[in-house]
């Protein structure tokens, strides 16, 4: 049996919960409190994501702070009140819009090949984005073989430099990622394999080291059976699964 049900809609917008929008008239208060000039935050809790482009665009601040449960209140004042300095990073990517989903970091390579008409192909946030009072700078990532034998025990270490560029002492969530540049069957442009928790004191730089076990190479391939591939593998390290926040090298498995 099909319902319906009316809706109020207000300046010509949609109220459906068949999108991503805040709310009810949550959009418009966020909007007429930041015409006032007064320094705003705004904060999300909910269990998924919802579209606020607005807020990203010209709201100084966002916390996302999902379900925080019973002790979300303090947590979150903590936060704002610069007692305890965030690292949080996203488990999702979060879209601009509806019309975006799905999106996620760890697509194929033809999943976003066609540009979108009315926006751009670029998530709102990426998976692994998240800010903090501090900032974080990568340099110098290394490897210590440029190749291996694929003999399914040889591992690989990848060292990179992490730099608190900021005034206040900070936790980075540093992220890896493998790219398998070519495969016999398709693969995603970056997995997540791997990261660390560094705390960083301001102004410190630390050297951390991933290990790269050939279990972290390997996929299903068209038998369903786990196999590791010779050939160009991409190592990314960074704050975020954005290109641009990556450090990028490469070794080969013979």
């Amino acid at each position: 049996m099909m319902r319906f049900r009316w809706n109020e809609r207000t300046s010509g917008e949609d109220t459906d919960r068949d999108n991503l929008d805040l709310v009810g008239l949550q959009e418009q208060l966020i909007r007429r409190l930041n015409e006032t000039g007064k320094p705003t935050v705004v904060i999300i809790i909910s269990g998924r994501p919802l579209c606020v482009r607005y807020a990203a665009e010209r709201v100084p601040a966002i916390v996302n702070a999902w379900e925080p449960g019973q002790y979300g209140g303090q947590a979150i004042a903590e936060i704002l009140y610069g007692k305890v300095n965030p690292s949080a990073k996203l488990a999702m990517t979060m879209p601009r819009h509806v019309g975006q989903i799905s999106t996620w970091y760890n697509h194929k390579r033809s999943a976003f090949f066609h540009p979108a008409v009315c926006t751009d192909n670029t998530p709102l946030y990426p998976f692994g984005h998240g800010l903090s009072y501090t900032t974080f700078r990568y340099s110098n990532l290394q490897l210590n073989k440029a190749s291996i034998p694929n003999d399914g025990k040889t591992p690989v270490t990848a060292s990179v430099t992490i730099e608190n560029t900021g005034n206040r002492d900070g936790v980075e969530i540093c992220q890896l990622y493998i790219n398998d540049v070519v495969a016999s069957v398709a693969r995603p442009v970056k997995e997540l394999k791997d990261f660390r928790r560094v705390a960083l004191k301001a102004g410190e730089k630390k050297t951390i080291e991933f290990t790269i076990t050939p279990d972290k190479l390997a996929f299903y391939d068209i038998n369903l059976k786990p196999i590791v591939e010779p050939g160009a593998f991409e190592v990314l390290v960074g704050g975020s699964s954005r290109d641009e926040d990556l450090q990028k090298t490469t070794f080969n498995v013979q």
